[in-house]
């Protein structure tokens, strides 16, 4: 963008190619033929997603939508690629893909194996303890199959009390499977001679059956039960698959904003009401983004907008929201992106304050990588900075401070030699290939020796949480199944994995166990509705649904006035001391009783934190001799 190219001038080919490579790597885009610098504006696009995404991995309540972000991602980067491969058809005709994916990895890959390092050194060194499973993590990272993994080992991605410092990098396997597959995709239909219109439609084409499959992998829950059951599978390959695993990070479910993204980037035009009028184009560009951006706010800051209706919205009891959320913001995404594609807009992306979200946004990928496990090894190592505010202030300083480092030791030099060989003319195959192997050589080797680490020091037992909870899924009872013989009278117990381990025990004293993995509140409260209506509330309800999320008190009263003249209703008062919503959710359960004194309060918190005997390894969930007593506990009611 400064000092131009070193090729001759006299080389009008070689000069062609080098200024497209230059271009690629700064992430430009053709417009119209001609080419345009770096979109600033995308810089404050992702800056405000990784915000939206680093508040909500530490404490959803405070931003419920937050998760969003992670689509508006998905859309820069669908965009951004799109119209690289877009400009190499435009100008070559051709895609090329050694080229393309040479980018790709130096731009990706060296900051991703010093988060592995990192992590796994971290983890082996200081606190054994996190060190469940991470091989499988680190190798699947490593490779960009994280999200694969974590659908095929059934990892639940809302899990809680388990530490999994990886667990993000589902995103960035999703992005780098876009990047070996798209130009392929791109390429064949380039072969195939389709014009911009035909390429347009088969890009919308893949975005419909994206959708239809989000939607498939949780009709049943949406339409069958109240809530998405975390249990409910699919046989593949005879493999159990989490059907919530599959719709929240498998690569058809999720590249919903890619291909969004991709869509815009094909088709837009520049709006202007007459031809040669800038003002016009600048004011409608304006218009869009103002629209755009105050459309974002609505799903990211009210995640029920799709149903008002809903005063306690979770993904877990209400998926549909998580569904069209995701189309709504990949949509209103690509708006934006088409609005910032003007160059006389910079001067208003540096402004105060917005210049400090734009700076971000240049190293939002760094922040993404690293703030997750800093947060995990907070959670998991009980170390805090007052109160929960302070906590987090002083984490995500941290996190940019690591951020920058990376940007500038790592980040920025890998991207500068790779703008040495491309703008050298160094275009030739054999030298990409051979610059992209000893890179990879290196990074393989680093990982190589984490690996040996990891190795060395993970302990063995790590999965008894997963082994406790498959044993016991065969002793509880679908309450809301039309084919369900539940006769009404039997006591029941509507409770999470935390009573899913415990199912046994209580089936044999005499209840009806109906538990599920990461189940809330309010979907407990959706299972008694459905009893209630076909009259079949029994004498006595025990429910243990306060650790997966944050209860108000109005959920509670509401759910004693709608249950408790029927019933006996006992509350379990949980066990759940990381979790920043623990506290709230014990006052929330203490001001109920003193307005229901008929309410039971079983206390399970109190014999669990002063015998951590009966626990497994994660600190929360019942080994053998906790699920008995907290079966006799629950008995004594």
């Amino acid at each position: 963008r400064g000092s131009g190219c070193v090729c001759r001038p006299h080389h009008a080919s070689n000069r062609k190619v080098v200024q497209s490579l230059k271009l690629q790597i700064d992430n430009a885009s053709p417009q119209n033929g001609k080419m345009i610098e770096h979109i600033i504006g995308l810089d404050f696009l992702r800056g405000a997603a990784i915000i939206a995404v680093i508040v909500y991995h530490w404490n959803s309540r405070w931003l419920p939508g937050g998760y969003l972000g992670v689509d508006i991602f998905f859309v820069v980067s669908g965009y951004i690629i799109t119209s690289a491969i877009n400009s190499d058809i435009q100008m070559f005709g051709k895609v090329r893909l050694k080229s393309f994916w040479f980018r790709r990895l130096v731009r990706l890959a060296p900051a991703l194996v010093v988060l592995l390092i990192l992590v796994c050194s971290y983890t082996a060194v200081i606190n054994a303890r996190l060190l469940t499973d991470l091989g499988r993590h680190v190798a699947s990272s490593f490779f960009y199959m994280n999200n694969w993994t974590q659908i095929w080992f059934n990892y639940s991605y809302f899990d809680k009390f388990n530490p999994a410092p990886l667990r993000h990098l589902w995103s960035l396997a999703i992005e780098g499977q876009f990047y070996v597959v798209w130009p392929l995709f791109l390429w064949l239909l380039t072969i195939a001679k389709l014009q911009r219109r035909g390429i347009s439609i088969m890009i919308f084409s893949l975005l419909v059956i994206s959708v239809t499959l989000m939607n498939l992998t949780v009709w049943p829950s949406m339409f069958n039960r109240p809530g998405l059951n975390f249990d409910e599978s699919l046989n593949v390959f005879g493999n159990e698959l989490s059907r919530l695993n599959i719709a929240f990070l498998s690569t058809p479910t999720r590249s919903i904003g890619l291909l969004f993204g991709a869509f815009f980037a094909i088709v837009r035009i520049d709006l202007k009401l007459l031809a040669g009028q800038r003002t016009s184009k600048r004011f409608i560009n304006s218009s869009l983004i103002v629209v755009a951006g105050l459309l974002l706010l609505v799903p990211i800051f009210k995640s029920n907008i799709v149903n008002p209706s809903i005063s306690d919205p979770t993904f877990g009891s209400h998926p549909e929201l998580f569904v069209w959320s995701v189309v709504f913001v990949s949509l209103v995404s690509s708006v934006f992106v088409v609005g910032s594609e003007v160059t006389k807009h910079e001067d208003f992306w540096v402004k105060r304050p917005l210049k400090y979200i734009t700076h971000l946004g240049s190293r939002s990928y760094g922040v993404y990588l690293f703030h997750w496990p800093v947060f995990e090894f907070c959670r998991f190592s009980e170390l805090t900075f007052g109160s929960e505010l302070a906590t987090f202030s002083v984490l995500v300083v941290f996190t940019f401070f690591v951020a920058e480092l990376c940007h500038r030791f790592v980040e920025q030099p890998s991207r500068n030699w790779a703008k040495q060989i491309l703008l050298q003319g160094n275009t030739e195959v054999r030298y990409l290939i051979k610059s992209a192997l000893n890179l990879k050589t290196g990074m393989f080797a680093l990982g190589l020796f984490t690996l040996t680490l990891f190795l060395v020091f993970s302990p063995r037992n790590s999965d008894d949480v997963e082994r406790s909870l498959d044993q016991a899924k065969g002793k509880i009872i679908d309450l809301t199944r039309s084919d369900s013989t539940y006769d009404g009278e039997t006591p029941i117990a509507i409770g999470d994995s935390i009573m899913l381990g415990a199912a046994r025990q209580l089936s044999e004293l005499g209840f009806v166990v109906d538990a599920a993995i990461n189940r809330d509140f309010s979907t407990g409260a959706a299972i008694l509705s459905l009893l209630k209506q076909s009259d079949k509330l029994p004498n006595l309800i025990v429910v243990d649904l306060t650790n997966n999320t944050e209860v108000s008190l109005q959920s509670m009263i509401d759910f004693m006035q709608s249950f408790n003249e029927i019933s006996q209703i006992a509350i379990v008062r949980g066990w759940v001391p990381l979790m920043p919503y623990h506290a709230d959710n014990l006052k929330n359960l203490d001001d109920l009783s003193d307005l229901y004194p008929n309410l039971v309060v079983v206390d399970w918190m109190n014999i669990a934190r002063h015998n951590k005997r009966l626990l497994l390894s994660d600190g929360v969930h019942l080994n053998l001799e906790g699920r008995a007593v907290y079966a006799d506990l629950i008995m004594q009611v």
